[in-house]
């Protein structure tokens, strides 16, 4: 089994020594920030694959958005994964949190991943990071955004964090919610049992978190991209939020066994 278990991680590895290659030969080749924006999502959007591949992850896809439009995606958010899974289907650039920038080693996978930084210790900066979104938006970028600010057990879907959702107003995107639900691990229903195998929380480290799941030897994972919200200037912050968690919520199957 341990052996099983580190050809997993051996070749998880492989798939990210392969994308920091990439995404520091486009650090250093392009000088355009559009373009190094877009060519550091697709290679995230590449290498995500490959990981759920190398994790034997099964990942079923329904209702994927339209590639002739811009969306900011909201989704329940599990740990990593959530982010391999969203990232292989929808070229995207992620909202992370500063603090994600200054953690060893994850932060410099941000920024190589082209993510976007917020300040979730202080809402000073709240207006300057929904102008920043926005602009993203409407350059053409789809932005993935994880509205409960943290990763959770999945016994439920934590309150949305609503003020970053009206990015949308001034943009021609729209808000499209997403659900994130897995299914069955090793041939047996999700469960409390697998749980640490497949979500990080908490103050679960990292390393921890990707060793856990080297013991899968399958996985079924779901994600189901859900119907759009439309936002403008006269949308209501808190309405936007709860039309979209309400969504993700009649999708989403707790881990409460």
């Amino acid at each position: 089994m341990i052996f099983k278990r580190l050809f997993r991680l051996a070749r998880l590895i492989n798939s990210v020594i392969l994308f920091f290659t990439r995404a520091f030969y486009i650090h250093l080749t392009t000088s355009d920030s559009h373009l190094r924006r877009k060519k550091f999502a697709q290679n995230v959007s590449r290498h995500s694959r490959m990981a759920l591949k190398a994790l034997n992850i099964d990942l079923k896809v329904t209702n994927i958005p339209e590639k002739n439009k811009t969306y900011l995606l909201v989704s329940n958010h599990l740990g990593y994964l959530d982010i391999f899974a969203l990232a292989s289907t929808v070229p995207s650039l992620f909202v992370t949190s500063v603090e994600m920038k200054e953690t060893p080693f994850l932060g410099f996978f941000t920024e190589m991943g082209g993510c976007m930084y917020v300040e979730r210790r202080s809402r000073n900066n709240i207006l300057n990071e929904i102008k920043e979104i926005e602009a993203t938006l409407n350059d053409g970028f789809n932005i993935v955004l994880f509205p409960e600010g943290r990763s959770t057990n999945g016994e439920r879907v934590h309150p949305f964090k609503k003020s970053l959702l009206m990015a949308c107003a001034n943009s021609e995107a729209n808000i499209m919610p997403a659900v994130v639900n897995f299914k069955s691990v090793n041939g047996e229903p999700m469960s409390h049992k697998f749980r640490d195998w497949l979500c990080w929380y908490d103050d679960m480290p990292f390393l921890t978190a990707v060793w856990n799941a080297t013991q899968i030897q399958h996985c079924h994972m779901c994600l189901d991209f859900l119907n759009v919200v439309q936002v403008n200037n006269d949308s209501s912050h808190k309405d936007v939020a709860a039309k979209a968690q309400q969504q993700i919520e009649e999708k989403f199957v707790p881990i409460t066994i």
